[in-house]
């Protein structure tokens, strides 16, 4: 049984489910989590990728100003930020496009109209995965403002950060959970979840800093040596093979 996110924070069957289980979950933040709720031998298996379908960007495909971000139009995403972000940056040539279908679609649609973003903000919906790639791959930035929403639900580590990591495009997100395990100051731009002002500092950061490729580069490398398909098989693979765990109930 593999733990991510909202199946942790808002999973209130979770003590059913575990009996028994060999458990597994994607983030360091999550085992914290779990175990200060008395849940122990639960495992570390990250999200794996195959890095071999995700080649590195051309860097002539790049659009300058250029943000995207890719999510479902939810809260706990925090569209509504970077909306807001833009909307301080009057006379920059910034645009936004957000990638994703959701619930706050009307919401963030009135938003960029009472902000007057129609143009330069861009709704575009779903769409398949190889073209979601190719959006992030051609951005000058990739962003994904997290938050923990009002609910209590978070993110764990989006896979869509370790995918912009591998395409090459440097990574604006902030502190929500495991997140801080792949991003630092290394490897790409991070803002205090809580702070809407310290989001907007890391998003000028990263648009105008002259060393961002460098960061871009340690975050791909940080892919290809710890968030691989085959090394997170592998580990899986050792969990399943051993005996089942003894684990007790969250109350």
């Amino acid at each position: 049984m593999t733990l991510h996110a909202a199946d942790i924070f808002k999973n209130t069957r979770l003590a059913l489910q575990v009996e028994n289980a060999r458990l597994c979950t994607v983030t360091e933040h999550n085992q914290r989590y779990l175990s200060e709720r008395d849940l122990t031998n639960v495992r570390l298996v990250r999200c794996g990728l195959d890095v071999e379908s995700f080649p590195i960007r051309d860097p002539q495909q790049v659009e300058r100003d250029l943000i995207v971000s890719v999510g479902r139009l939810v809260e706990k995403k925090g569209h509504d930020r970077l909306i807001r972000w833009l909307a301080t940056q009057a006379g920059s040539p910034y645009r936004l496009r957000i990638i994703g279908e959701g619930e706050q679609r009307p919401t963030l649609s009135r938003l960029i109209d009472e902000l007057g973003l129609a143009d330069r903000v861009q709704l575009v919906g779903a769409m398949p995965s190889s073209s979601v790639i190719a959006e992030v791959a051609r951005a000058s930035v990739f962003a994904l403002a997290c938050r923990i929403d009002s609910d209590g639900d978070a993110d764990g580590l989006p896979v869509v950060i370790l995918e912009a990591a591998l395409v090459g495009t440097p990574i604006v997100s902030t502190s929500v959970t495991g997140i801080t395990e792949f991003l630092s100051r290394s490897t790409g731009y991070l803002a205090r979840h809580d702070d809407e002002q310290d989001l907007h500092r890391a998003l000028q950061e990263a648009l105008t800093d002259p060393q961002r490729e460098r960061r871009a580069a340690n975050a791909r490398d940080l892919v290809m040596t710890s968030f691989t398909l085959q090394a997170q098989a592998d580990a899986l693979l050792d969990l399943i093979s051993g005996p089942a765990g003894s684990h007790t109930s969250i109350e």
